[in-house]
């Protein structure tokens, strides 16, 4: 049985590819329900297009219904993935999911986005993939 979550504040999920690198920008909350699903469905349908994930997350993680629908994917697509966080809880979830998943899974502090590149495999690209990501997260995603 699912509880209702209508008290909870929710956010959405932004993401795009650029260079072969799935970047995903997550707000402050918990991800809606729809953009979740719609970034589980993007990550189905367009795996031939991204070869790793880089995550920013001020603070944003899914439920655990969220969590579980996303080990069922990224254990289909197998890309490293990379979280950039300051949030202990965070850097806790993205800890406990890696237990779950078959592909590599790590949390990075922002400022450590070099070594975060690096991990999923794009230091050829850094310059270019670091330009990407911030200007990513500058753009934010809605209700940051």
């Amino acid at each position: 049985m699912q509880t209702s979550t209508s008290t909870q504040t929710r956010s959405q999920v932004r993401f795009v590819v650029e260079d072969r690198v799935l970047m995903v920008i997550q707000g402050n909350h918990r991800p809606t329900d729809a953009s979740h699903s719609a970034f589980l469905q993007f990550m189905r349908d367009h795996g031939h297009e991204y070869d790793a994930m880089l995550v920013f997350s001020p603070g944003g993680t899914p439920d655990m219904v969220q969590r579980k629908k996303m080990v069922e994917v990224l254990n289909l697509k197998r890309r490293p993935i990379a979280v950039l966080t300051h949030s202990k809880i965070v850097r806790g979830v993205v800890t406990a999911v890696s237990w779950f998943v078959e592909t590599p899974l790590k949390p990075f502090a922002p400022e450590d986005i070099d070594a975060a590149i690096t991990f999923i495999g794009q230091g050829t690209n850094a310059d270019r993939v670091q330009r990407n990501m911030e200007e990513q997260i500058r753009r934010g995603a809605p209700n940051l």
